[in-house]
């Protein structure tokens, strides 16, 4: 199957999870909400979506409008990927916040590289959203974050499941978060602006830092140790969309919510190795 017939079905599956009529409309939504895609990404799926469009004969005025948009926000500028942080420097950055006596930015900054995530998706990560916390145990439930999520909320990689180094200090932490708000005080934008402050190897740390450096820490000890783990894992907890499907979302609307199901889906094989 061609990669632009995989997107117009995922953009008519998305219509019929939504009730909305299948137009130029409700294909600019899907673009939108599709989580963690770049401007780039975003403007390689309106030039496919508007290109099935002309060829049907459809009106895709709103496709032109948002393709116009995104070229204006540099969408076809080249991406500069995010320097991938080694967990040596992610570390030290933890410290430097510790010695500042500012547990919730370390709280984030270790959730962020066990979790493989950007420090836009932890930052939002409230008390309640971490279901289960033990010494040797945390799972966290990502609910609707980020927004993009809320238009498909059963999906596999709704759950990280945390073991292994770091844990005890992770879970230690989560016990003094407040209970009903956004643990973090900083946002992403803030973040790189205090990094830059810092001086080497820290200052190179950003927002995106932690989900490339934890997915290259991965895949090196995965290839330097052997052990065996299905590829799909590290797409579970990155967060991304499946290319073969672990399980499908429909069945995942069966099981009952929880760390049981969080377990299951086996994202501790992965987060053990960070």
């Amino acid at each position: 199957m061609s990669q632009r017939r995989q997107l117009v079905e995922r953009w008519l599956q998305f219509t019929t999870a939504n009730a909305l009529e299948p137009t130029d409309e409700s294909a600019v939504l899907f673009v939108l909400a599709v989580p963690e895609l770049s401007i780039q990404a975003q403007l390689a799926y309106v030039k496919a979506l508007s290109g099935t469009f002309r060829h049907l004969g459809w009106d895709r005025q709103e496709l032109l409008t948002i393709c116009a948009a995104l070229r204006a926000q540099g969408a076809e500028t080249p991406v500069t990927q995010a320097y991938p942080v080694p967990k040596d420097e992610m570390l030290l950055l933890a410290t430097h916040f510790r010695q500042q006596r500012r547990v919730m930015e370390e709280l984030a900054v270790l959730v962020a590289w066990k979790s493989a995530s950007r420090w836009g998706e932890v930052s939002l990560l409230k008390r309640s959203d971490f279901i289960s916390v033990t010494a040797r145990e945390v799972i966290i439930s990502w609910g609707t974050l980020p927004k993009g999520r809320r238009a498909a909320p059963y999906k596999p990689s709704m759950y990280t499941v945390i073991v292994g180094d770091l844990t005890e200090r992770i879970s230690a932490l989560v016990a003094v978060t407040p209970a009903d708000r956004p643990f973090c005080p900083i946002d992403a934008q803030q973040l790189d602006a205090e990094t830059r402050r810092l001086p080497l190897p820290l200052c190179q740390i950003t927002g995106h830092s932690f989900k490339k450096g934890a997915a290259t820490h991965v895949v090196e000890a995965v290839t330097t140790t052997g052990v065996q783990i299905d590829p799909r894992r590290l797409s579970l907890l990155l967060k991304h969309e499946l290319t073969a499907d672990l399980i499908s979302n429909s069945t995942l609307r069966y099981p009952q919510a929880g760390a049981g199901l969080a377990r299951w889906l086996g994202t501790a094989e992965v987060t053990a190795l960070l």
